[in-house]
C-alpha cells in the first residue's frame, strides 16, 4: 500500500495504517487527551453524514505591561513595572474527519447514538456498544500540507466511508 508513497514518515505510516481508534492513537502521540468535536452532522439523501475535528486544548500565556511607567526621579529607587497576564485556551486541531453512513447499511441504534452530537469519536461509540470493526483502506493522499486516508469501516450493523485529514504542521517535531 505504501509503495507509492516512499517519503512518508514512520509516524505518517503508523497513523495511516492504524486499525484502532484514531482518537486514542493521536492522544498517545500528543501525550494529551484528543477530543472529537462535532462540527456538523445531518441526514442527507439516505445517509447520515458527520464532520468532526479532533483536537486537544492548549493554553497560551501572555504577560504584558499594564501601564507605562517612567523612570523614578530617585536614581536609587528601582522602578516598578506592573504587568497583567492572561491565559487563553485554544484548541489545536490534529485531524478533521468526514464520515458517511448509508441508512440502509447501518443499525439505527448506532446512528441514534452518533446523532446525539456528543464529544467523542465513532470508535468510542463502537467500543461502548461492543462492536468489532474492520478497516479497508480505499485511498491515501499526501502533499506538503496534509496526509489523508479514506477507508471503509465495517462491522456488525456498521458500514461507513470515512476520510481523515491530518495537517502536517502539527506533527513536526513529534518524538
Amino acid at each position: 500500500m505504501f509503495e507509492k508513497y516512499p517519503n512518508l514518515t514512520p509516524l505518517q505510516r503508523s497513523i495511516l495504517s492504524s486499525t484502532g481508534t484514531v482518537q486514542s492513537l493521536l492522544s498517545a502521540i500528543f501525550k494529551k487527551p484528543v477530543i472529537a468535536k462535532v462540527i456538523s452532522q445531518r441526514d442527507v439523501a439516505g445517509a447520515y453524514i458527520r464532520w468532526v475535528r479532533l483536537c486537544y486544548p492548549s493554553a497560551n500565556y501572555t504577560r504584558t505591561p499594564s501601564v507605562t511607567v517612567t523612570a523614578s526621579p530617585d536614581p536609587d529607587e528601582t522602578p516598578y513595572f506592573p504587568y497583567s497576564s492572561t491565559t487563553r485556551t485554544e484548541d489545536v486541531t490534529v485531524a478533521l474527519a468526514e464520515s458517511i453512513f448509508p441508512h440502509e447499511l447501518n443499525n439505527n441504534e448506532i446512528l441514534d447514538e452518533l446523532r446525539k452530537g456528543e464529544e467523542g469519536g465513532i470508535g468510542q461509540v463502537l467500543v461502548k456498544k461492543g462492536i468489532r470493526t474492520e478497516r479497508e483502506i480505499l485511498g491515501i493522499y499526501v502533499d506538503d500540507n496534509v496526509f489523508t486516508r479514506t477507508y471503509r469501516l465495517s462491522g456488525n450493523g456498521v458500514d461507513a466511508i470515512i476520510t481523515e485529514v491530518f495537517p502536517n504542521n502539527v506533527f513536526k517535531g513529534i518524538k
